[in-house]
Order: C-alpha cells, then sequence, then structure tokens
C-alpha cells in the first residue's frame, strides 16, 4: 500500500509538471511569468554553482537556527513553568491560544520598528514566532504528566530537578517533540517573512530581487531548493522522534496487555 501510494504521489506531480509544460509551449499561459518546468530545472543546476544563492541559503540558514534556539529556549522554559501551575495556565493560555491563532506577520513592522532592515529583525521575529506555539505545546505536554508519578518522587522525597528530569520531562517528551517541530518550523517561516519584507540578505530578499526582475525561472527554483531543504528536515525529525518516543509506545502496548491479561 505505501509502494502504490508513493506511485500515485510521483505520478500526480509528473503529470502537473507535463501539463505546465504543454500549457507554456502552446503559449496558453505566458511563460515570462510562470516560467517552464525545464527553465526551473536548468535554474536550479545553475543555481548549485551560484555564490551568490549559496551565500544566501547559508545567512538564512544561520538565521533559522539561531531563531530556533533562541525561541525554543523561551518557549520550553515559559511553556513548562505554565505547565506545572494550574494557575498561571488559567491565567496565561486564553491569550497564548489567541496570539497562536492570529497571523504573526502583522506584528513584523513593531519587529522592523525596533529592531530595523536586516538579519537582525529576521532572527528576532522567526523566534517571536517559535517561541509562541514551543510555549503552548510544552504546556500541553505537561499534562501528560500523571499524578501519581508526582505523588511517587514526592514520598521518596526527589529534589526539583529530580522531578523534572526522571519523571516530568520523559512523561512529556511526546508534547515536547511536537513543540521543538513546531518551533523548527516557525521559525523557518518567520525568517522567511521577515527577510521576504524587511532584509536584502538571505534566501527572503533574493527572491524578492529575482521576483522584481521577472527571473520567474530562478524565483521558482530558489522557492524549491526551499522546499526540499523543509522536506529532508520533516523526515529527519519523524524519524528522530520516531526512534527516541519508541520506549514509549512500547512501555503503553506492554501496559494494555497487562490490563487485558488481568
Amino acid at each position: 500500500m505505501k509502494t502504490q501510494a508513493r506511485i500515485g504521489r510521483v505520478a500526480v506531480v509528473v503529470a502537473g509538471l507535463l501539463v505546465w509544460e504543454l500549457l507554456t509551449r502552446f503559449d496558453l499561459i505566458d511563460s515570462d511569468f510562470v516560467s517552464t518546468p525545464i527553465a526551473v530545472g536548468v535554474a536550479f543546476t545553475e543555481m548549485l554553482r551560484n555564490s551568490e544563492v549559496l551565500s544566501a541559503l547559508a545567512s538564512t540558514g544561520g538565521n533559522i537556527l539561531l531563531a530556533f534556539i533562541i525561541g525554543t529556549v523561551i518557549g520550553v522554559i515559559a511553556g513548562t513553568v505554565m505547565g506545572l501551575s494550574k494557575t498561571l495556565w488559567q491565567a496565561y493560555s486564553a491569550p497564548l491560544l489567541f496570539l497562536m491563532s492570529t497571523p504573526k506577520s502583522i506584528f513584523l513592522p513593531i519587529f522592523i520598528l525596533l529592531c530595523g532592515i536586516g538579519s537582525t529583525s529576521a532572527v528576532v521575529f522567526g523566534a517571536f514566532e517559535a517561541a509562541v506555539f514551543v510555549t503552548i505545546n510544552v504546556a500541553a505536554g505537561m499534562a501528560l504528566v500523571e499524578d501519581r508519578h508526582m505523588k511517587v518522587a514526592r514520598a521518596f522525597k526527589a529534589s526539583w530537578a529530580q522531578t523534572i528530569l526522571a519523571v516530568v520531562l520523559p512523561s512529556a517528551l511526546p508534547g515536547i517533540f511536537t513543540a521543538l517541530w513546531f518551533g523548527i518550523r516557525h521559525a523557518f517561516i518567520g525568517v522567511l517573512i521577515a527577510e521576504l519584507w524587511a532584509s536584502s540578505d538571505g534566501v527572503g530578499g533574493l527572491i524578492r530581487v529575482y521576483a522584481e526582475q521577472l527571473h520567474t525561472d530562478k524565483t521558482l527554483a530558489l522557492m524549491l531548493a526551499v522546499t526540499f531543504l523543509a522536506i529532508i528536515a520533516g523526515t529527519i525529525w519523524n524519524h528522530l522522534e520516531t526512534r527516541l518516543t519508541r520506549w514509549r509506545q512500547s512501555s503503553a502496548a506492554g501496559a494494555a496487555t497487562t490490563t487485558a491479561t488481568s
């Protein structure tokens, strides 16, 4: 079934590219505005040897990594504190959920005013977007911690640090992994949006320059490269999460078996 699904996905992509190519060949759509799959492919291969593009990718990658680290550290700390305190959760969960559902791009002018036009505003805006989602998901992950485990930790007079490391973190691991994935994703989105609007550096700035010059093939090729990187990062993260949380699935299956036999 998985093989058939993969073949089906590839077939749809190939059919779409073929239709796109034929529409431009017969002048049913203007190739100056949408380019052609072949032209995009040629531009993509040329990009791999273009020092300007490679420098932009490296700059954007560094900004995303920095935004992810800053946003994740803030989000994990805030989410842990909120998740372990019912009072803080009741006080701040509603505003955070409202902020999470609001398009963060409306706050970009504020970050431009505070940080100026450049990579700094991109990093800070990406960190802000990541921190919101990390905080909510880490706090939700804290809800997976069972009261009986906390009672056992208190019965054995475990310190605060021991309770966090031995009880809270293992139980909340699925929520934390989800939070980290959202952190990567939204740091990525935040940095690119900020670069598109408020920076002449990085991939976002380069896409804007190519689009203004009507180099549609280069614009689409650069967007394709960014898409591939996002897909690869997501695939690696899914495999890592599966391997590191396998023990939880095994223990859950063992508990279900024990319950059924008893």
